[in-house]
């Protein structure tokens, strides 16, 4: 990446996860070292699944938390085409999420630029306080809801570079649809 480093960013994103969440997935599909092309979260309930071109972070992952980004930058094979972003993905039961995503969704450091519903995400464009230097104040937290749990998400966009515009919401609507389909299938198997 040319402005930030993923030792910062997975700093940042751990301050993100969820507080006392650490079980280890139960299970996670390889597509290089370190980098990962799906993971099995929420105690074996939501099969996530990254955008084309993203992987997911083995080094993040815990049962209730994930962070993908270019799978070139973590060690995996490039796909040109893929946007330098970071996405981050954190899972709670419905009896838990009101309190936990109602601090991440609203609290005094984020100003609420827009909300809208598409598909089955409500995304909201926020201006806060990123989790590193290195990434724009301005970015795309998502949320819905996946066979009882609700999904955070939110895209972080590199300082410095041009803007990801509407590529942004439409890479979390990407992670949702193949999160859902990769979830149905798995459902379907067991």
């Amino acid at each position: 990446m040319t402005t930030w480093t993923f030792k910062s960013l997975t700093a940042g994103a751990v301050c993100l996860a969820l507080a006392g969440c650490a079980t280890a997935p139960t299970e996670e599909t390889p597509a290089t070292d370190g980098a990962l092309s799906s993971a099995v979260l929420a105690r074996g309930t939501v099969a996530l699944a990254p955008p084309e071109g993203y992987c997911i972070d083995q080094e993040s992952l815990s049962d209730t938390f994930a962070l993908m980004a270019r799978c070139g930058s973590l060690g995996g094979t490039t796909q040109f085409g893929a946007p330098v972003a970071v996405i981050t993905a954190a899972v709670a039961s419905q009896t838990v999420a009101a309190s936990i995503f109602g601090r991440a969704f609203a609290n005094d450091s984020e100003t609420i630029l827009s909300r809208r519903q598409a598909e089955s995400i409500t995304l909201t464009h926020v201006k806060g306080t990123p989790p590193s230097p290195g990434m724009r104040d301005v970015y795309w937290r998502g949320i819905s809801q996946i066979d009882g749990q609700l999904l955070g998400l939110t895209i972080y966009e590199a300082k410095g570079g041009a803007s990801l515009g509407e590529q942004a919401p439409d890479l979390l609507r990407q992670t949702l649809r193949r999160t859902k389909e990769k979830t149905a299938a798995r459902t379907a198997a067991n």
